[in-house]
């Protein structure tokens, strides 16, 4: 005013305040009245879309120390995949991770937090409360400070991080500048199995969910219900996201989703390590356990046995599981029989050491004994080709439970037989090694890849042209095979040695078949110190 040659009426200091909202709002105008920077039609989509495929997750689980979830997560964490996917992770139960997993080595990148005190469950399941201590162990620790999204995960929940990473972009670009948000699934629900927060909402969770514990009954709520009336309580941002999570049944028993697939981020309900595994390939991605006997750049091999209930194989298939001999020493692994897992290594049976109910089982219709001859057989092998799980591997082995073999020793033998040629991934030939002792069971059977990938596609043809006579164990591969155009190698001589069926049980001066440095395979050995007798020889 003085500029204009005016005395000013305005006091001073009122004048002061309206000068401020005036520059104020002429900053705010700013960015509207000037053009847009040539970056920012170039550069910035690009840094944006940087930013975006680096988005950082933290993801958590919380799991009682009894019940079959504990050797479910034990092999998620064993094959990398779950949580392990995310940046930062934690494993919550009231045990410490050694007392969680058992005997078995638990691997280096399991992180396991104490939870103190009893750990209550409902079916199963943690409760609310339980869950409630677990969010309050979270904001005590700020590891969630430190990533962009925090997740809590289901163990019974196949979950992809590298499809929620972009997900999760869509819905906050710039996690700086983003306000507290959580996700709904398709249906507008906020669903237990995976719970979804940013940064800021889990910040806003801590400070101010007194709140909730003031206006919220956790023994009144379950898990989801109490997180989402906390959020609209604390009025929270929702987003809806229709490929966070889908409900799946890969049993086929009922009318929801039978498979998984490339889209969404997570599939709930799994419920055994094969159904995990098959979920996982559908995906697109990979959940085989690596074998610590692997050596770099070696065969892959993918091997499985058929345990009938009521007989010394599943005390002897626990025992190999225990201490990680048989099929475990594999860079896969699957257990045939007829019954579940719980059944089949049924209390009482226990070797020493039992960590967990034993291995996951996949079940396969027949009778218990008839399981190695006739339909049964030829179910196993359509089963086993049905989910996938050999596209990860270069051969599929069948083993006997009884059947002491090298897995090393195995994989340069099959390599040599079978090489991979120039670019490819695995070896191209289909072909197959069959082995018999004179028995209606051949010891072991091994099909390279594209021998499997046959069987895949082209199971239907066999069980209409080969008839139920001819499917004996053994001759429903043979001939199935050779409707498929598939080539059985001669048996190499070093593949397998019939030893004694009593190893230890001899006099001086008696003959046997001792157990060597040069055959692969060593049969039968029924007996577990026979067994390891022969392993160690």
């Amino acid at each position: 005013a003085r500029s204009f040659g005016r005395t000013p009426t305005t006091p001073p200091l009122v004048m002061q305040r309206r000068h401020c909202i005036l520059v104020v709002q002429l900053l705010l105008l700013l960015p509207h009245l000037l053009p847009p920077p040539v970056c920012a039609q170039g550069v910035l989509p690009k840094l944006r879309a940087l930013k975006s495929d680096h988005t950082t997750l933290y993801c958590f689980i919380v799991v009682a120390p009894s019940g079959h979830e504990t050797d479910l997560l034990f092999e998620q964490i064993a094959a990398g995949v779950g949580i392990l996917g995310c940046d930062k992770h934690s494993v919550f139960s009231n045990v410490s991770a050694k007392d969680l997993v058992g005997t078995r080595n638990t691997p280096s990148n399991f992180d396991s937090v104490l939870i103190k005190g009893y750990m209550q469950t409902t079916h199963g399941r943690p409760t609310t409360t339980v869950f409630l201590k677990v969010w309050t162990m979270i904001f005590e620790g700020k590891v969630y400070a430190k990533c962009d999204w925090t997740i809590k995960c289901d163990v019974q929940t196949v979950f992809v991080p590298e499809v929620l990473r972009p997900l999760l972009s869509h819905h906050c670009s710039s996690p700086t500048s983003c306000a507290p948000t959580y996700l709904l699934d398709d249906d507008n629900a906020l669903q237990w199995p995976l719970v979804v927060l940013n940064k800021k909402a889990v910040a806003y969770f801590g400070a101010y969910g007194k709140r909730c514990r003031e206006s919220l009954h956790p023994s009144k709520y379950g898990e989801a219900a109490y997180v989402s009336h906390c959020m609209k309580l604390l009025m929270i941002k929702a987003q809806k996201e229709p490929k966070l999570i889908i409900h799946v049944d890969l049993t086929g028993k009922t009318r929801v989703h039978h498979h998984c697939d490339k889209l969404h981020a997570a599939f709930h309900p799994v419920r055994s390590w094969p159904h995990f595994q098959s979920c996982m390939t559908q995906t697109g991605h990979s959940a085989e356990i690596a074998s610590p006997m692997r050596s770099k750049g070696s065969t892959l091999l993918f091997c499985f046995t058929i345990a009938r209930p009521n007989t010394y194989e599943p005390l002897l298939v626990a025992q190999q599981y225990v201490v990680g001999v048989g099929i475990f020493s594999c860079d896969g692994y699957m257990v045939f029989s007829t019954v579940s897992s719980g059944t089949l290594f049924k209390a009482g049976m226990h070797p020493p050491r039992w960590p967990s109910k034993g291995p996951p089982v996949t079940i396969v219709k027949g009778k218990l004994e008839n399981l190695k001859a006739g339909h049964d057989f030829s179910g196993v092998w359509t089963k086993l080709v049905a989910n996938g799980h050999f596209r990860h591997f270069d051969w599929t082995i069948r083993l006997e439970p009884d059947a002491v073999f090298h897995p090393v020793r195995l994989q340069q033998l099959l390599k040599s037989h079978c090489p991979r040629q120039k670019d490819e991934t695995a070896c191209g030939d289909r072909v197959y090694i069959q082995t018999s002792v004179g028995l209606q069971t051949p010891a072991v059977e091994a099909v390279s890849q594209a021998a499997a990938q046959a069987l895949a596609d082209g199971a239907h043809t066999c069980h209409q042209k080969v008839s139920s006579l001819e499917r004996a164990a053994g001759q429903f591969l043979e001939l199935c095979f050779k409707l498929l155009k598939a080539r059985r190698l001669p048996t190499p001589a070093t593949m397998l040695s019939v030893a004694a069926h009593q190893f230890l049980v001899h006099t001086a001066g008696s003959s046997r078949t001792r157990c060597n440095d040069k055959h692969v395979v060593f049969y039968p050995f029924q007996d577990w110190d026979d067994y390891m007798g022969c392993l160690a020889e």
